[in-house]
């Protein structure tokens, strides 16, 4: 039950698939993105099945994370102008982004669109890797690093806008071959 300021409502979510999954599962199940019906605001679920002192299932405990949590704690990155840094799931879909310079959007959580060179790096090593392409959801041409986060069906991305990154590259460079 959750109290919605005019009393308590009742909130099911054994149609939803985290709990479904969860009831079959041993471990921890994370959700693909979702717009929470407590809240009404994107989220991911972390749900384990609980087992009652005879071992069988009695039900799902489940914490809600919220997608722009994670957009706070990207915030603090010190990406320059042009960078971003994203979390998908292991099917892609897209939970949190945050792009310096840009205001911050649910418009494209949950979503799947991402560039062929991502899906190639993935293919070729999908625990971890570097690539440079231009970003699905913007066009922006990064230089991005992406790793699986251990044990959770999930992927950290962070990238660096070539433009700026090369152009500060090149002052430092020429900075150093002047004083050489």
């Amino acid at each position: 039950q959750v109290n919605d300021g005019l009393g308590q409502v009742d909130i099911n979510v054994a149609d939803r698939a985290y709990f479904q999954q969860a009831l079959m599962s041993n471990g921890v199940v994370v959700s693909e993105p979702m717009v929470s019906r407590v809240s009404g605001e994107w989220v991911i679920i972390l749900a384990r099945q609980v087992k009652g002192a005879d071992g069988k299932p009695l039900g799902v405990v489940y914490a809600a994370l919220l997608s722009k949590h994670f957009n706070t704690l990207f915030s603090r990155f010190a990406l320059g102008l042009g960078g971003a840094v994203s979390l998908r799931t292991d099917q892609l879909a897209l939970v949190s982004r945050f792009a310096s310079g840009e205001p911050a959007s649910d418009a494209e959580l949950g979503t799947k669109r991402v560039s062929p060179a991502l899906h190639q790096a993935l293919a070729n090593n999908p625990a971890k890797g570097l690539l440079t392409t231009r970003t699905a959801l913007d066009g922006i041409e990064r230089v991005n690093a992406y790793r699986r986060i251990a044990e959770m069906p999930l992927i950290l991305l962070a990238g660096l806008s070539t433009e700026h990154f090369v152009n500060d590259w090149n002052r430092d460079a020429a900075r150093v071959w002047g004083i050489a």
